[in-house]
């Protein structure tokens, strides 16, 4: 039995890749990245056999033998665990925590580069934003206005994005225009 645990926006929680949540929320498999050993010390964790040995310190499984694996990427960067049980006690000999070993990293280089694509589009999206703000600009100030709030609106994937401007006459900052 094999489980892809992922740190969540927030970093609190780790919630199961297929987590069936949606379907079975008595099933929801989730767990805290505060207490986690491997999480915090980004080293494997590995039950050998449940009779004889310590469990892990944050969970409680079931199977007589497990390992608890870090996923990361180049740069240590944790994204996440991945959990192996059996219920044979000495499952997992040394072929096969480098298989898994090597699984964990490859997942997480993947993740890795799914962020670093994605932080790529967000700086696309913010040059595009910035260029059409700049060519408004030389047509005037609403055109400016207009495309900071459209690029606004399309960088946050927000409903509503307001614009204030100061007014230096009055002193006092306005709402110069609303979208959404």
């Amino acid at each position: 039995w094999a489980r892809v645990f992922v740190v969540q926006s927030d970093a609190r929680f780790m919630r199961a890749l297929a987590d069936p949540r949606n379907s079975r929320p008595e099933l929801a498999q989730e767990l805290s990245t505060s207490t986690c050993p491997v999480m915090q010390t980004g080293h494997m964790f590995r039950l050998n056999d449940l009779d004889e040995e310590a469990t892990c310190p944050t969970e409680s499984f079931s199977f007589k033998s497990h390992i608890c694996l870090p996923v990361t990427g180049n740069d240590n960067e944790s994204f996440g665990v991945m959990f192996v049980g059996s219920e044979h006690p000495d499952a997992f000999g040394q072929d096969e925590v480098k298989f898994l070993e090597f699984v964990a990293r490859s997942i997480g280089l993947t993740m890795q580069r799914l962020v670093h694509m994605e932080n790529v589009g967000m700086s696309i999206e913010m040059n595009s934003c910035a260029t059409a703000a700049f060519v408004g600009s030389m047509r005037g100030l609403e055109p400016a206005y207009s495309a900071i709030l459209e690029g606004l609106s399309s960088i946050l994937k927000a409903d509503q994005v307001s614009l204030f401007v100061w007014d230096v006459a009055k002193a006092e900052l306005r709402m110069h225009r609303s979208v959404g």
